[in-house]
């Protein structure tokens, strides 16, 4: 028995691949062939010969340092004529080195070799396919060795055909991808001419990142060796353009998620994989061709990132992070096919060679969608704006009128006063009472005054809306209040992130925390808190901003605590009842919030939540 098997294995040595010609017509796209790996890169073609080769299908991917690769065909005509048979290597444009070498009768009786790098040879190219020409007659047969060096990642596809099926493999030979790219290049332009219109970023970086895909495509699927012919290292470059379209990817996602003014842990991890394809790219510097296959390593590490970044924005119910969810896991999905394919982990076959582009395609039409979407909510938002600013000028404009005619009665209301005084001060006329009442009308008079002063400030038209920082705006704010604090021994404690940021006008933004740090003293005042405090805290949770500013000032009465924000009502003795009124109408009329109270332990609390 022991023999038996020995006597297999020893007989399996010599049997060849072969490839039996016995039709007129010869179109051979799915055979078997023998390979060796030549992993010393030394080899010639008297000691390969030697090797024990392994049978695989005509079509098939390689590890990506199976750079130096011999595959060997053995073909017999069967048939009754001879035959010019044409052998193609369909994937030799991303070759740098291929040889043909024909045997008959273990004779080298021809060879024909190609630097693809060398412009003169790489003219033998027939588009994307190095074809070797022989004769077979009729019950010969022969052996071809291919020698084919690539850069990185070694793959092979064999065919052999006559000359009309050549003919035609080479007419017909990448049509799908010539459509895909077609498609994504009039998607590319498209969006491209809407940023021109807009100014959108969104619009440009998507343009970019399609651009750079169609350039990888166009180069890793032998478009551009075939229309062009670009081939061997003077155009490897265009392999990594790959790298290009991810960072595009990736401000594309930062800017349409808002990432910066929204989520800025998510943004920071944005920002480091931006960072990691960056030094990828950099080590183009020392070996272009290691960058790509560093490119893997990448990929797989900002993988990783990138899903905990988008389970962390769908958890935190960000209203386009289904849409990108949706478009990358096609994404991944295939780039997990295409990586397995590239590394010879599967089958090569239609799927599995356009694996990637297929994902790229697949997932350009789920961001279209959401850029369109995107750009439909922003323009609607914009409508709103417009009325918005619209009504802010029709209020300006009677509060303007109103300051008009309220000016001249009060205007007369001072000069009388002044009379008044005046008149007491000749005539000798001393009556506390009435200097009391006129030092009451005067209050008066200003108080209407500066009402209508506060509010043609709240609808006045120059204000420009803004994105600022949340801990330079209270900081901004304390410094006015801070004598006052310190006179009166009141610590004030901040904790908050530094790098929280608020859409909004920011020096009406100012004038609500002066109500309220106004309001906070004298409360502390008033009821002589002992260790008077005042505490702010800032945080952020989902994609909303909470500011809490609390003292321990004494509580407010449950009855009346809903009623402090309404106009004139007030808890203090001398107070007028305006200034929680006038920063609830600020944050509700232009900042799209509101202003919340709530007892705590001997104090209050006042809330805003910016979304």
């Amino acid at each position: 028995m022991n023999r038996l098997i020995v006597l297999y294995f020893l007989l399996s040595t010599f049997i060849f691949a072969r490839v039996s010609i016995e039709e007129p017509e010869i179109n051979f796209q799915n055979f078997e062939v023998e390979y060796y790996v030549d992993e010393h890169k030394n080899l010639d073609f008297t000691e390969i010969q030697s090797k024990n080769f392994t049978k695989a299908r005509n079509k098939k991917s390689f590890s990506s340092q199976s750079t130096h690769l011999w595959i060997k065909i053995k073909i017999e005509n069967k048939s009754l004529k001879t035959q010019k048979l044409f052998l193609h290597h369909t994937n030799a444009y991303r070759l740098s080195y291929i040889k043909f070498y024909e045997m008959q009768k273990e004779m080298l009786i021809n060879s024909f070799d190609m630097n693809l790098s060398n412009q003169n040879e790489s003219q033998h190219m027939y588009g994307s396919d190095a074809i070797y020409t022989f004769k077979l007659h009729a019950n010969e047969s022969k052996t071809i060795y291919i020698e084919a060096t690539s850069f990185i990642y070694q793959y092979c596809n064999i065919m052999l055909f006559d000359a009309q099926h050549s003919s035609q493999h080479l007419a017909s030979q990448n049509l799908a991808i010539v459509v895909i790219l077609g498609i994504l290049t009039g998607l590319m332009f498209y969006h491209f001419i809407l940023y021109c219109i807009t100014f959108f970023k969104d619009y440009l970086y998507y343009s970019l990142y399609l651009f750079f895909n169609i350039l990888w495509g166009s180069y890793e699927y032998g478009i551009m060796g075939k229309y062009f012919g670009w081939y061997g290292a003077d155009f490897f470059i265009f392999d990594l353009m790959i790298i290009f379209a991810i960072i595009a990817l990736s401000f594309f996602i930062k800017n349409i998620l808002q990432t910066a003014k929204l989520y800025p842990m998510e943004n920071r991890l944005i920002n480091l994989m931006i960072v990691i394809f960056t030094l990828n790219l950099g080590y183009v510097f020392i070996n272009i061709y290691t960058t790509l296959y560093l490119f893997v390593i990448s990929m797989s590490i900002v993988s990783t990132i990138y899903i905990g970044i988008i389970i962390s924005l769908y958890y935190k119910k960000d209203r386009y992070i289904s849409y990108i969810l949706f478009a990358q896991i096609w994404f991944m999905f295939f780039d997990i096919i295409s990586l397995a394919f590239y590394e010879g982990f599967i089958t090569y076959n239609f799927f599995t060679r356009y694996s990637f582009i297929l994902g790229i395609f697949l997932d350009t039409f789920a961001f279209s969608y959401l850029l369109s979407h995107r750009i439909r909510l922003v323009q609607e938002e914009n409508k709103k704006n417009i009325h918005k600013t619209k009504r802010l000028e029709a209020l300006s404009e009677l509060l303007e009128n109103i300051s008009h005619q309220w000016r001249q009665p009060l205007t007369r209301i001072n000069s009388s006063i002044m009379y008044i005084a005046v008149e007491m001060k000749r005539n000798n006329i001393k009556n506390n009472n009435i200097n009391k009442k006129l030092d009451n009308i005067e209050s008066l008079s200003v108080y209407l005054s500066q009402t209508i002063d506060d509010f043609k400030s709240l609808y006045r038209k120059d204000r420009e809306i803004s994105l600022f920082n949340l801990y330079d705006a209270i900081q901004s704010s304390l410094q006015l209040i801070e004598p006052d604090y310190q006179r009166m021994h009141i610590q004030v404690e901040i904790n908050m992130d530094r790098n929280l940021y608020i859409e909004g006008y920011i020096n009406e933004f100012k004038q609500v925390l002066h109500v309220i740090f106004h309001n906070a003293k004298d409360a502390l005042i008033h009821n002589q808190t002992t260790d008077p405090s005042l505490n702010i805290f800032a945080y952020r949770k989902n994609k909303y901003i909470t500011l809490e500013i609390s003292n321990n000032g004494g509580e407010i009465d449950e009855s009346v605590i809903e009623k402090i924000f309404d106009a004139h009502f007030t808890t203090k003795k001398q107070g007028e009842g305006i200034g929680l009124f006038m920063s609830q109408k600020i944050l509700k009329e232009l900042m799209n919030t509101s202003l919340s109270c709530k007892n705590i332990s001997k104090g209050v609390c006042f809330q805003i939540t910016f979304s």
